[in-house]
Protein backbone atom coordinates (compact mmCIF):
# COMPACT_ATOMS: atom_id res chain seq x y z
CA UNK A 1 0.00 0.00 0.00
CA UNK A 2 1.50 3.50 -1.40
CA UNK A 3 0.37 6.26 1.08
CA UNK A 4 -0.06 9.86 -0.57
CA UNK A 5 2.22 12.66 0.34
CA UNK A 6 -0.12 15.15 2.45
CA UNK A 7 -1.57 18.21 0.89
CA UNK A 8 0.11 21.10 2.41
CA UNK A 9 -2.66 23.98 1.78
CA UNK A 10 -0.90 27.17 3.47
CA UNK A 11 1.96 26.85 1.26
CA UNK A 12 2.59 29.77 -1.36
CA UNK A 13 0.55 29.77 -4.23
CA UNK A 14 -2.58 27.49 -2.39
CA UNK A 15 -4.49 30.33 -0.79
CA UNK A 16 -6.30 30.96 -3.99
CA UNK A 17 -7.26 27.14 -4.71
CA UNK A 18 -8.05 26.80 -1.02
CA UNK A 19 -10.11 30.18 -0.95
CA UNK A 20 -11.67 28.62 -4.42
CA UNK A 21 -12.67 25.43 -2.53
CA UNK A 22 -14.07 27.01 0.54
CA UNK A 23 -17.78 28.05 0.11
CA UNK A 24 -18.53 32.05 0.95
CA UNK A 25 -16.66 35.22 1.19
CA UNK A 26 -13.90 35.63 4.01
CA UNK A 27 -15.05 38.38 6.38
CA UNK A 28 -11.04 39.71 6.75
CA UNK A 29 -8.56 40.08 4.22
CA UNK A 30 -4.68 41.33 4.42
CA UNK A 31 -3.81 43.35 1.34
CA UNK A 32 -0.31 43.50 1.73
CA UNK A 33 -0.59 39.36 1.33
CA UNK A 34 -2.93 39.40 -1.35
CA UNK A 35 -0.62 42.29 -3.45
CA UNK A 36 2.77 40.31 -3.17
CA UNK A 37 0.95 37.50 -5.39
CA UNK A 38 -1.42 39.90 -7.39
CA UNK A 39 -4.79 38.21 -5.98
CA UNK A 40 -8.28 39.18 -6.62
CA UNK A 41 -11.21 38.60 -4.69
CA UNK A 42 -15.03 38.69 -6.75
CA UNK A 43 -18.27 37.90 -5.09
CA UNK A 44 -21.66 39.04 -3.73
CA UNK A 45 -22.45 40.47 -0.51
CA UNK A 46 -26.30 40.77 1.13
CA UNK A 47 -27.57 44.28 1.31
CA UNK A 48 -29.45 42.96 4.38
CA UNK A 49 -25.94 41.81 6.22
CA UNK A 50 -25.12 45.87 5.80
CA UNK A 51 -26.57 47.46 8.78
CA UNK A 52 -25.40 50.83 8.23
CA UNK A 53 -26.41 50.50 4.57
CA UNK A 54 -30.52 49.22 5.56
CA UNK A 55 -30.50 52.00 7.81
CA UNK A 56 -31.00 54.10 4.30
CA UNK A 57 -33.34 51.84 2.27
CA UNK A 58 -37.14 50.82 2.08
CA UNK A 59 -36.23 47.58 2.38
CA UNK A 60 -32.45 44.84 2.46
CA UNK A 61 -33.36 43.05 -0.04
CA UNK A 62 -30.93 42.82 -3.31
CA UNK A 63 -26.93 42.27 -3.48
CA UNK A 64 -24.12 43.78 -4.64
CA UNK A 65 -21.82 42.27 -6.70
CA UNK A 66 -17.80 43.48 -6.36
CA UNK A 67 -14.60 42.55 -7.84
CA UNK A 68 -11.13 43.67 -6.06
CA UNK A 69 -7.35 43.13 -6.82
CA UNK A 70 -4.53 43.62 -4.66
CA UNK A 71 -1.45 44.32 -6.62
CA UNK A 72 1.50 46.74 -5.69
CA UNK A 73 1.87 49.62 -7.72
CA UNK A 74 5.25 51.38 -9.65
CA UNK A 75 5.65 53.46 -6.27
CA UNK A 76 5.84 49.80 -4.34
CA UNK A 77 2.17 51.15 -2.50
CA UNK A 78 -0.11 48.30 -2.11
CA UNK A 79 -3.00 49.45 -4.23
CA UNK A 80 -6.53 48.19 -4.12
CA UNK A 81 -9.26 48.55 -7.26
CA UNK A 82 -12.04 47.28 -8.23
CA UNK A 83 -15.36 47.77 -8.48
CA UNK A 84 -18.96 47.26 -7.16
CA UNK A 85 -22.37 47.42 -8.57
CA UNK A 86 -25.92 46.89 -7.01
CA UNK A 87 -30.05 47.90 -7.36
CA UNK A 88 -31.06 49.26 -4.03
CA UNK A 89 -34.69 49.97 -3.27
CA UNK A 90 -35.58 53.44 -1.42
CA UNK A 91 -37.11 56.22 -1.27
CA UNK A 92 -37.77 59.50 -3.33
CA UNK A 93 -37.09 62.36 -1.29
CA UNK A 94 -39.05 64.73 -4.22
CA UNK A 95 -42.09 62.34 -4.47
CA UNK A 96 -42.06 59.62 -1.53
CA UNK A 97 -42.71 56.73 -3.94
CA UNK A 98 -40.76 54.41 -3.98
CA UNK A 99 -37.46 54.20 -6.29
CA UNK A 100 -34.64 51.79 -7.71
CA UNK A 101 -31.63 53.09 -7.65
CA UNK A 102 -29.04 51.24 -9.53
CA UNK A 103 -25.36 52.32 -8.29
CA UNK A 104 -21.99 51.71 -9.62
CA UNK A 105 -18.95 52.58 -8.29
CA UNK A 106 -15.21 52.23 -8.60
CA UNK A 107 -12.47 51.62 -5.82
CA UNK A 108 -9.28 53.00 -6.04
CA UNK A 109 -7.53 52.44 -2.55
CA UNK A 110 -4.55 52.61 -0.84
CA UNK A 111 -3.70 50.85 2.55
CA UNK A 112 -1.87 52.34 5.31
CA UNK A 113 -0.78 50.97 8.39
CA UNK A 114 -1.26 53.09 11.64
CA UNK A 115 2.71 53.28 12.07
CA UNK A 116 2.93 55.06 8.72
CA UNK A 117 3.64 59.21 9.62
CA UNK A 118 1.17 61.00 8.06
CA UNK A 119 3.92 62.57 5.94
CA UNK A 120 4.24 59.87 3.56
CA UNK A 121 0.61 59.10 3.63
CA UNK A 122 -0.31 59.18 -0.51
CA UNK A 123 -3.60 61.63 -1.23
CA UNK A 124 -4.16 59.57 -4.33
CA UNK A 125 -5.42 57.23 -4.73
CA UNK A 126 -7.18 57.45 -1.39
CA UNK A 127 -5.82 55.95 1.64
CA UNK A 128 -7.38 53.56 3.67
CA UNK A 129 -6.19 52.86 7.45
CA UNK A 130 -5.78 49.13 8.07
CA UNK A 131 -6.52 47.41 11.51
CA UNK A 132 -3.86 45.09 12.82
CA UNK A 133 -6.57 42.45 11.15
CA UNK A 134 -6.63 43.40 7.75
CA UNK A 135 -9.56 45.00 6.56
CA UNK A 136 -13.02 43.35 7.24
CA UNK A 137 -13.95 42.93 3.37
CA UNK A 138 -18.06 43.15 4.32
CA UNK A 139 -17.88 46.63 6.37
CA UNK A 140 -15.23 48.11 3.60
CA UNK A 141 -17.46 47.02 0.58
CA UNK A 142 -20.29 48.30 2.97
CA UNK A 143 -18.75 51.84 3.08
CA UNK A 144 -18.06 52.20 -0.62
CA UNK A 145 -21.77 51.81 -1.16
CA UNK A 146 -22.30 54.37 1.70
CA UNK A 147 -20.32 56.88 -0.11
CA UNK A 148 -21.66 56.10 -4.09
CA UNK A 149 -25.28 56.62 -2.00
CA UNK A 150 -26.69 60.40 -3.38
CA UNK A 151 -27.91 62.42 -0.49
CA UNK A 152 -30.92 62.69 -1.58
CA UNK A 153 -32.21 60.21 -4.25
CA UNK A 154 -34.70 61.27 -6.65
CA UNK A 155 -36.38 60.41 -9.60
CA UNK A 156 -35.24 61.74 -13.04
CA UNK A 157 -36.55 65.05 -14.29
CA UNK A 158 -40.65 64.45 -15.18
CA UNK A 159 -40.51 60.58 -13.61
CA UNK A 160 -42.01 61.67 -10.27
CA UNK A 161 -45.44 60.51 -9.84
CA UNK A 162 -47.64 64.02 -8.66
CA UNK A 163 -49.28 63.13 -5.58
CA UNK A 164 -52.59 65.76 -4.72
CA UNK A 165 -51.34 68.22 -2.42
CA UNK A 166 -47.89 67.71 -3.58
CA UNK A 167 -45.92 71.11 -4.34
CA UNK A 168 -45.76 72.27 -7.84
CA UNK A 169 -42.66 72.55 -9.40
CA UNK A 170 -40.74 76.22 -9.22
CA UNK A 171 -41.69 76.94 -12.93
CA UNK A 172 -45.33 76.66 -12.37
CA UNK A 173 -45.62 78.01 -9.68
CA UNK A 174 -48.12 81.70 -9.71
CA UNK A 175 -45.74 84.47 -8.80
CA UNK A 176 -48.06 86.19 -6.93
CA UNK A 177 -45.66 89.51 -7.52
CA UNK A 178 -45.50 89.34 -11.16
CA UNK A 179 -47.96 91.75 -11.69
CA UNK A 180 -45.83 94.61 -9.97
CA UNK A 181 -42.84 94.04 -12.71
CA UNK A 182 -45.05 96.08 -15.38
CA UNK A 183 -46.00 98.84 -13.19
CA UNK A 184 -43.48 101.93 -13.94
CA UNK A 185 -42.21 103.39 -10.97
CA UNK A 186 -40.29 106.94 -11.00
CA UNK A 187 -38.21 108.09 -8.40
CA UNK A 188 -38.53 111.75 -7.67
Amino acid sequence: MVLAAPVVLTAPGRVAKLARLMPGLPQYVDPLRLAETEESIAGRLAVGAMPRLRETLRDDSGTVEFRLKFRRDEQGLVRIQGEFSTSLRTICQRCLEPLELKLAGVINVTPVGAATGLQSVPVEPEPLMLSEGGIHLPGFIEDEVLLALPIAPMHGAGECAQRPGARPDARQRARPFAVLKGLNIRKE
